[in-house]
């Protein structure tokens, strides 16, 4: 991963908005409990979010490798409405369906934007991928972020909220170190 991209993620993970009118919690959980600080290749996991109001999520994954991808909405679930006070849970369900870290091992960071009406900010029609997830390649990916902080910019500040969560991906006994 180049520099000029590891900066504009780095902007997109210190965007902070400290003028909200609600807040928004985001957390990696395990077997039901909230993982602190690190995760280990082969945990299963989801990501857990709520909010203090009615919103809509944009939920952002820079991935360990240098990869980046709008994790909600995605092609399969196109409505990114929360309900006040709920806990919701990606992958959703109550089957114990979860996420299986792979690797590598590094830094992983989570970005999630909570807007109080409908905004795609990254400017993405969700309804034609090809895949379940929206990858920010490096060829568009400063510009669908200054895209998207635009939009925040002309939004009042009290109508949008921000919550950001980094954490280590390491090597479990009996896995092989993926690089």
């Amino acid at each position: 991963m180049n520099i000029k991209y590891s900066a504009i993620y780095d902007r997109l993970m210190s965007l902070t908005n400290i003028e909200s009118s609600f807040n928004i919690s985001l957390s990696i959980v395990s077997l039901g409990k909230e993982l602190r600080g690190s995760a280990y290749i082969g945990d299963s996991v989801r990501i857990k979010f709520s909010s203090s109001k009615d919103c809509y999520l944009t939920l952002i994954d820079i991935g360990a490798g240098g990869t980046a991808s709008i994790i909600v909405p995605s092609k399969f679930d196109l409505d990114n409405f929360i309900r006040a006070g709920r806990d919701v849970y990606i992958p959703e369900g109550d089957d114990g369906v979860a996420a299986v870290i792979h690797g590598p091992v590094g830094l992983e960071r989570l970005k999630a934007f909570a807007t109080l009406k409908p905004l795609n900010l990254f400017s993405v029609d969700f309804s034609n991928l090809n895949s379940d997830s929206f990858y920010l390649s490096e060829d568009r990916c400063k510009d669908r972020i200054e895209r998207a902080f635009g939009i925040l910019e002309n939004e009042p500040a009290y109508a949008w909220a921000e919550a950001s969560l980094s954490f280590s991906i390491r090597v479990n006994e009996g896995f092989a170190d993926v690089r």
